[in-house]
């Protein structure tokens, strides 16, 4: 059962997918042009999240807790209004494809709608659920995340990044 619902997760991220391309193309309305903004909104944050972190994986740099949290959160809520908004456009406009069709479509975007709502809870919990302080030790200004499983500590570069290296104590930090 379970190998069924990735395979129809997979089938159904496609087939919205392609449902919000063709009501960029065909479709007109407010729907569309709502369509448009938040596929804007998507792409620049999508370039900024993991472009950004490439970036700055190449400087020795990682986004810190807020800023990538809230990235994520952008990302996840404007997939999920790109879902509904493709839906709004694409099933009055296709008359023509009959009820089974379009249940199936609905049924293909119910099933996407649980899988990224629920796959970004999952990241945001366990990516971004540590705890974030900015410390002062031995004359160096450190990031401190605690996790469950311990304490790890970075170095500071400002609000927004921090170095991407941990360290378990304060004391390998400051070296």
């Amino acid at each position: 059962m379970g190998e069924l619902f990735v395979w129809m997760a997979i089938a159904g991220i496609l087939v919205i997918i392609g449902v919000g391309i063709w009501c960029l193309w065909n479709c007109e309305g407010k729907a569309r042009k709502y369509l448009v903004w938040d596929t804007i909104v998507f792409l620049v944050t999508l370039a900024l999240h993991f472009g950004g972190s490439i970036v700055l994986g190449f400087l020795g740099l990682a986004w810190r807790n807020v800023p990538g949290m809230v990235l994520w959160m952008i990302l996840v809520g404007s997939f999920l209004i790109w879902i509904v908004l493709a839906l709004c456009c694409f099933l009055p406009q296709t008359d023509e494809i009959g009820w089974v069709n379009q249940g199936i479509v609905i049924l293909f975007a119910v099933v996407t709608f649980l899988v990224v709502l629920w796959v970004g809870l999952i990241v945001l919990a366990l990516g971004y659920g540590g705890t974030e302080q900015v410390l002062e030790y031995q004359g160096k200004t450190l990031v401190g995340e605690h996790y469950g499983n311990g304490d790890y500590y970075f170095e500071y570069h400002s609000p927004l990044v921090r170095g991407s290296k941990g360290f378990l104590s304060l004391e390998d930090a400051v070296k």
